[in-house]
């Protein structure tokens, strides 16, 4: 399994670099756009994206897992919310993660959708936003039962120092 996180390759356009690291958190590969004057160098007149992945870091046997597709519908809710500034997406995912357990209701997955920071949002913070699918294994769950989850975790957040949007 991998994580990509924010990078720093020198070749890179600042903010548009990423490391691709095990869980362990050893680098293995990296994607980049190159940086404007290296693309200039070259005549490129487009952005030039570059990646490098040693695969044989991710091991043998490694093979994915299929499950079925779910027979029950999912429910989607989102989440605005302004962070802090440094505060990674994934960061914020792993604590949306850690406050969604109640009973058999599953957070399916959350998807980060729009990072905004700039006219309108105060300095040291950033607007994020994410979409929340939620799935029950055994049976479709209730708008009422989603809505209260998702409320708690709100809250939750709110507790946390996020300000809901």
């Amino acid at each position: 399994m991998v994580t990509v996180e924010r990078g720093n390759e020198p070749f890179g356009h600042a903010g548009q670099t990423a490391k691709i690291c095990k869980k362990c958190g050893e680098k293995i590969g990296y994607l980049a756009r190159l940086s404007p004057s290296i693309e200039r160098s070259y005549g490129f007149t487009e952005p030039v994206y570059v990646f490098e992945v040693n695969l044989s870091a991710l091991g043998e046997g490694a093979k994915p897992e299929y499950l079925p597709a779910s027979p029950f519908p999912a429910a989607f809710r989102d989440i605005s919310m302004l962070a802090p500034a440094d505060a990674s997406h994934d960061d914020v995912i792993a604590e949306i993660r850690a406050l969604a357990i109640s009973g058999d209701a599953v957070l399916d997955s959350v998807k980060l959708f729009d990072v905004y920071s700039g006219k309108g949002i105060p300095e040291g913070r950033r607007s994020m936003a994410f979409s929340l699918c939620y799935r029950a294994s055994n049976r479709t769950l209730s708008d009422d039962e989603v809505d209260k989850i998702h409320n708690s975790i709100r809250d939750a957040l709110t507790q946390k120092g996020y300000n809901m949007r």
